[in-house]
Order: C-alpha cells, then sequence, then structure tokens
C-alpha cells in the first residue's frame, strides 16, 4: 500500500512539472499594435492582435512582448513571421505552447516555407498544410459587414486600384500584372476616357494621369467606385487570400480578383470578377462597361449574404483568435471570450474548412 502510494505521489508530482504552464503570454508584436484600439492603421489591420490580447488577460494571463520573455513564466507564445529555429531553441521557447505564422507567399518571404518542425507554425498557403506542426490559418479582417452606406450605380466610377509601387520577380509575381492595368488605363486617359483611378504608397510618380495620390484608408475611397483591381503579391500560392479582396466585399465594392487559384473554395464566384476568364485588360475594360445595374446589383447582393456564411467567417478575427489559442494553449474556456452564437460560428466555420480541405482533423 505505502509503496503503491508513493508510486502515484511520484506520478502526480511528475506530470505537474510537464503540464506546469507559466502566467505570461508572449507575442512578438510591437505593444502599440496590440494595446491600442484604434481603427488608424490599414483599416484597422492591427485589430486581430488587440483583441488577441483582450481575449488571452480574459483567460487570466498576462500579455508582455517577446523582448521580456521568460521560459519559466510562458503560457503560450505567437509570432508573427517565423524567427530562425536556433533562434527559438536558444531563448528556451516551450515546443508545445508556442505557434509561428506566415503572412507572405513564397515569393516574398522564401525561408518562411523551411521545415521548423517541431514548432507549430499557421499557414495561409493550403499546400504547407499538415495537421501535424502545420495548420492553416485564415488573414483576420477587421470587419465583415458591408458598409451601411453603399453609393448607388450611377453616383459610383467605374474602377480603381489601390497599391504600393513595389516590385519583385519571380515565378507567379503579380505586381508587374498590377502595372499592366495602369499603363492600360493610363493609355485611355490621355484619350479622355475617366474610367479609373489608382491609389498608393511607396513613390508612384506623379506623372501619372490616373494617380490620386496616398491614402490613410482603402474604404472609404473603394465605396467610390463601382469595381475594383484587387491582385494578390502572387497568383501561385493555393490558400493565400489577404485582406485585399476583403477590403473590396466590405465597402460595397465588386473586386476583379487574382490570385489564389483555389480562391472559390472560399469567396463565391458570384461575389468577384475572376480575372483569369479575359484574354486581356481590353476585353476586361469592355465587360465592365458593358455590365447593367442589375447585373452589378446582383454581385453586391451575393457579397452581403456571402459575409454572413461560415465560410466568411474563417476570416473573421473570432476565428484566428481561436487559432491560435487552440494550438498555444489547447482546450481552453471558450465561454470566457465567446458568446454561444459565436462558439456555434466557430464550429461551423471550422466545418466548412474540413469539409474542403481533406485533411485529418485536429
Amino acid at each position: 500500500m505505502k509503496k503503491s502510494f508513493i508510486l502515484g505521489l511520484l506520478v502526480v508530482v511528475f506530470a505537474t512539472i510537464a503540464f506546469a504552464v507559466g502566467d505570461t503570454f508572449y507575442l512578438n508584436i510591437p505593444e502599440k499594435d496590440f494595446t491600442n484600439i484604434q481603427d488608424s492603421v490599414r483599416d484597422g489591420v492591427c485589430m486581430p492582435f488587440y483583441y488577441l490580447s483582450q481575449s488571452i488577460q480574459k483567460l487570466g494571463y498576462k500579455v508582455k512582448t517577446i523582448n521580456f520573455f521568460d521560459a519559466k513564466n510562458c503560457a503560450g507564445c505567437f509570432f508573427i513571421g517565423s524567427p530562425e529555429k536556433h533562434t527559438l531553441v536558444s531563448m528556451g521557447v516551450p515546443v508545445e505552447r508556442c505557434v509561428l505564422s506566415v503572412w507572405e507567399p513564397p515569393l516574398i518571404c522564401k525561408a518562411a516555407y523551411n521545415d521548423f518542425s517541431p514548432y507549430k507554425i499557421l499557414h495561409l498557403a493550403d499546400h504547407m498544410v499538415n495537421n501535424i506542426n502545420s495548420f492553416k490559418f485564415f488573414y483576420p479582417q477587421a470587419s465583415l459587414e458591408v458598409e451601411k452606406e453603399v453609393l448607388s450605380f450611377e453616383e459610383k466610377k467605374l474602377c480603381t486600384m489601390i497599391c504600393s509601387n513595389k516590385m519583385y520577380s519571380g515565378p507567379g509575381e503579380l505586381y508587374s500584372a498590377r502595372r499592366k492595368v495602369i499603363f492600360f488605363f493610363e493609355n485611355l486617359a490621355k484619350k479622355g476616357v475617366d474610367d479609373f483611378y489608382f491609389y498608393g504608397q511607396g513613390g508612384w510618380p506623379r506623372t501619372y494621369v490616373t494617380f490620386k495620390g496616398e491614402v490613410p484608408h482603402k474604404r472609404p475611397v473603394l465605396k467610390k467606385y463601382r469595381f475594383c483591381f484587387c491582385y494578390e503579391n502572387s497568383n501561385n500560392t493555393p490558400g493565400y487570400i489577404t485582406e485585399k479582396i476583403f477590403d473590396c466585399l466590405v465597402s460595397g465594392c465588386v473586386p476583379i480578383y487574382w490570385g489564389a487559384e483555389n480562391i472559390t473554395d472560399y469567396v463565391p464566384e458570384d461575389c468577384f470578377i475572376d480575372r483569369r476568364n479575359f484574354a486581356n485588360n481590353q476585353d476586361l475594360y469592355e465587360f465592365l462597361k458593358s455590365m447593367s445595374k442589375e447585373e452589378y446589383e446582383k454581385y453586391l447582393e451575393h457579397i452581403k449574404n456571402y459575409l454572413s456564411t461560415p465560410a466568411a467567417y474563417l476570416f473573421s478575427i473570432d476565428y484566428f483568435i481561436d487559432s491560435v489559442l487552440s494550438l498555444t494553449l489547447g482546450k481552453y474556456d471558450k465561454i470566457k471570450i465567446f458568446s454561444s452564437e459565436q462558439i456555434a460560428m466557430l464550429a461551423k466555420a471550422r466545418a466548412y474548412y474540413e469539409s474542403i480541405a481533406r485533411l485529418p482533423s485536429r
């Protein structure tokens, strides 16, 4: 009896040590990006990190930047990007409570597509997902609701584009495709055609007739146009879907999309115009010009319906938070963070993803 009691006590002690969790959750994000709710940076791009921080605190943990990392106090770690594996090891970052995340395609961040096992990593790219140490995540959107005040068909200009003056070379890049759009409409503008204007950072030449300068927020601009050229940075990474298409959808602007080849797994084809269906910009332009008000408003109706579905909820901040916490904390008390309606929607969204992913469940 005494021997079995001692053995049992030892099991409890070792289990407690093995599964001991600290009281602090660490983020490799500037503190201002997860402590400020202001929608002041790129239409709320930091809001997911603010709400992630708030959710972690609701579970009773402290939140600090990775600069203050202490392995003994670590309840979990979340990294934007993927630091060198040897850096994580030297810091003593616990494998079971750490998750990395990749937000760019291989064209821009090739090193992030290396093997980081045994560390867990969240990928936008579908082909990297194995549900063992690499998991799918979706670019979280500040909002999934269409702007309340949408201009009429007649009030809107024809089309626009918002993009930075950047350039990468490599297979699948779409930076040059954006420039071709600009050059096409520049030629039309010289002939007196007033159907396109573009905006963006990075020092676009002021000599462009169609350039309207930089804008702090995209949505107030997008709502003034019927269509927006919405090209991802590359078109050869399945599942790489960013904020670009959703900025259009919630602004009541129909996207002209080119990017993830499997976009229709996540966004229905009746919510956007697929650039791949057109041989050149001239054919596309003629299609846009000839679209009737009735046809256009059908797109807007489909968009509104889609944004309330489980498929769209994959791109919600709620789903992002749940993905991070599930991988770092394991099973956690969701009712401390989400309402019963949100929890039900999370389950529906995950079920939808699993139905199209054909991957083993977590």
